[in-house]
């Protein structure tokens, strides 16, 4: 069984989520909606999703099977924390989250630090996140 961690900022910490506007809740329920889809085709994946208290609703329809675990969380240092814990065991770690205040970086850094070494991180190079998110 694969081990997938998979990650939205915006859905997995509430206090953004509540500040977000709607269109950007949107795009965050549809973005990992739609990456929890395509790992649930493939088989034989466990996904595990780091989940703000409360944000279950904006995925109902991508939060249900077996092969998923949702991890609630409630605030912005448990998802941190989380991310952390959870890449520890993962094969494959896939995490959206904004590009700016140097967000994305720092949590992919959280990840990488964290991940066992034959963990893949579907992600840009931290080197490479901060050169494009430089505008």
């Amino acid at each position: 069984m694969l081990r997938v961690l998979c990650a939205e900022y915006l859905l997995g910490v509430p206090e953004v989520w509540n500040q977000a506007s709607e269109s950007m809740q949107r795009e965050a329920a549809a973005m990992l909606s739609a990456v929890i889809d395509d790992f649930s085709r493939l088989g034989g994946c466990e996904i595990s999703v780091p989940i703000g208290v409360g944000r279950q609703e904006a995925l109902l329809g991508a939060m249900q099977g077996s092969c998923i675990h949702r991890i609630n969380v409630r605030d912005a240092v448990e998802f941190e924390r989380e991310l952390s814990r959870q890449s520890r065991f993962a094969d494959v770690v896939f995490l959206i989250a904004p590009e700016c205040d140097g967000i994305l970086s720092h949590l992919l850094q959280t990840i990488r630090q964290s991940a066992r070494t034959d963990t893949q991180i579907l992600n840009a190079e931290k080197e490479l996140v901060e050169c494009f998110s430089d505008k």
